[in-house]
């Protein structure tokens, strides 16, 4: 997880803001929906999340169509390009206050710019939200939040960056809640994707179980016997890592690249695409188990504000760094923090596959 630009009272407060905003008097957008005829039409086009991403499968039918409305100052425009095996779709909605603009493809692409404008009589400010998923990069969500008559600065701009979708909830819920899932489910409003990140939450601490740490020692000696200078060794190595089969994810994307030959990385990043290419529809119990082995997660539930998270998220973290995690529950808060923060140094300069 990256965070730029921001200090640990920004979220709170931009949010805090943004509600304020709504909920208060003087010139407000009007709440973010789709019109029923453009829902329809979506709708013809699926949008799953797969393996943490966002992705488009197969239309009912081939076809391409494109469709504009005008109606009191609204315009909505909406693209489908379902031709083939990777429909495409663009989607824009634009009034006096409010620009949104929804690009997606089959390929796990998806780019969402959502700006506001919010005016009163003593104040005109502009909210613009950015998300941005492409395959084998880090989704990124981005926040500005300002008076049109300032410069943008660290108080009002925030960048999270995270490995996926999940991630980034985990991580974030408040800020995902209040300004991403309100974008996301327009593509598919049966997501719940606040009710959803609670529930793989919840089987994070009561059910998910790490694999034994003779079966990690197991993988990890077969990582390296992909770097065998036999190539019999190195297939079978290979072979053994797939059939532990999707338990096995977890652990790959684990892995520090900069510790991996390029034989190694190649085999590597073929197995996590192989056994995405059919993974299913994620539920919390796939997310959990897929997730409950990548030390950033766990990092995410230490750094929230509860002691429901600290003897599950210190203990796992142990066991996946291979060491006792120095973490004082009964700490102040700033001192909590610090330990957060020395405990993430040792995770984000991984790069995850």
């Amino acid at each position: 997880m990256r965070y730029d630009n921001r200090t640990p009272s920004v979220v709170s407060y931009i949010a805090g803001v943004a509600l304020l905003w709504t909920a208060g008097s003087g010139s407000c957008a009007e709440p973010l929906t789709m019109s029923p005829g453009m829902a329809a039409r979506l709708r013809t086009v699926r949008a799953e999340i797969v393996s943490g991403r966002v992705h488009l499968v197969s239309a009912q039918r081939p076809s391409s169509s494109t469709s504009t409305t005008r109606s009191n100052g609204r315009t909505e425009r909406l693209s489908i390009d379902a031709r083939d095996d990777r429909p495409a779709i663009q989607y824009e909605l634009r009034t006096p206050e409010l620009r949104l603009e929804i690009k997606a493809a089959g390929a796990g692409e998806l780019e969402i710019t959502h700006q506001v404008d919010y005016r009163s009589a003593e104040q005109q400010r502009r909210r613009v939200v950015e998300f941005r998923q492409q395959p084998n990069h880090p989704v990124e969500l981005s926040i500005v939040d300002r008076d049109q008559t300032e410069t943008v600065t660290e108080e009002n701009e925030q960048t999270i960056t995270a490995a996926g979708l999940w991630h980034l909830q985990l991580a974030e819920p408040q800020v995902c809640g209040t300004y991403l899932n309100p974008l996301l489910e327009m593509l598919r409003a049966d997501w719940n994707l606040a009710e959803t990140t609670a529930e793989i939450e919840q089987q994070l601490l009561a059910h998910a179980i790490l694999p034994a740490d003779g079966r990690r020692r197991e993988w990890q000696a077969l990582i390296a016997q992909l770097a065998s200078d036999r190539y019999s060794e190195r297939r079978a190595a290979d072979r053994q890592l797939r059939a532990a089969g999707t338990a096995v994810v977890p652990f790959l994307q684990t892995l520090d690249r900069r510790e991996l030959d390029a034989e190694q990385w190649f085999r590597v990043r073929r197995m996590i695409d192989s056994f995405s290419a059919g993974a299913e529809e994620d539920t919390p119990l796939s997310v959990a188990r897929r997730l409950a082995g990548d030390p950033r997660v766990w990092h995410s539930l230490l750094s929230r504000d509860g002691r429901q998270y600290y003897k599950p998220a210190t203990s796992h973290l142990s066991r996946l760094l291979g060491e006792p995690i120095q973490f004082d529950p009964d700490a102040d808060a700033e001192a909590r923090q610090r330990q957060i923060d020395a405990i993430g140094r040792r995770i984000t300069p991984r790069d995850s596959p």
